[in-house]
């Protein structure tokens, strides 16, 4: 009856054994563990590269957008009436933001324009954050003529403001300027001396 019993147990311990090794051998859920472990940060990497370009295509559009409207301020063609659609400085904010691709909300560009005789009364300009960023902006409304920007031998400072409301659905990444609702602000700006023209 003992050795009946010490059979019997010593059967189910090698089963037991066994079920062990075939348990630790079986390899079919490996896949899905190791996607588990290495998946949330792959898909976290990925998704902040995206996120990345995203931004910094955004703020290339605004850059290219105001590069080439200010050149046609530069070399005299929009005081001289050359370029057609560029007589007022509303319609030098359309053509910023034309040029600056589909990508860019018009309604959330603003263009500031400081012009003096010297560059000693040039003074840096900020984009806000606070409150309405179209108060106060270039729109297509103000009908000024662009010669009031300035003409042979002025210096010109132009400020591009552009509200990115994507940035606001982006909470881990930080922005060094950002509006209340959390959107991010894109600067871009450059500055030049008109040329010569007749």
């Amino acid at each position: 009856m003992f050795v009946k019993l010490h059979s019997t147990k010593q059967r189910s311990n090698k089963r037991l054994k066994n079920c062990g090794r075939s348990f630790l051998k079986d390899k079919s859920g490996a896949t899905a563990v190791e996607f588990a472990l290495v998946g949330v940060p792959f898909l976290t990497l990925m998704f902040g590269i995206i996120n990345t370009g995203m931004y910094f295509y955004a703020v290339n559009c605004v850059d290219r957008g105001v590069e080439d409207t200010a050149r046609y301020l530069r070399t005299g063609e929009a005081q001289k009436g050359t370029v057609a659609s560029l007589t007022t400085v509303g319609q030098f904010r359309d053509m910023v933001c034309s040029k600056a691709t589909n990508y860019i909300t018009c309604n959330n560009l603003q263009i500031r324009v400081q012009s003096a005789q010297s560059w000693n009364n040039i003074n840096a300009i900020s984009c806000p954050t606070a409150g309405n960023l179209a108060a106060g902006a270039i729109t297509s409304n103000d009908n000024t003529p662009i010669t009031a920007v300035g003409t042979q031998g002025t210096v010109v400072l132009i400020v591009a403001c552009y509200k990115w409301d994507l940035g606001k659905y982006l909470p881990f990444v930080h922005w060094d300027r950002q509006f209340s609702d959390g959107s991010a602000l894109i600067q871009s700006s450059t500055a030049l001396k008109i040329e010569p023209y007749i």
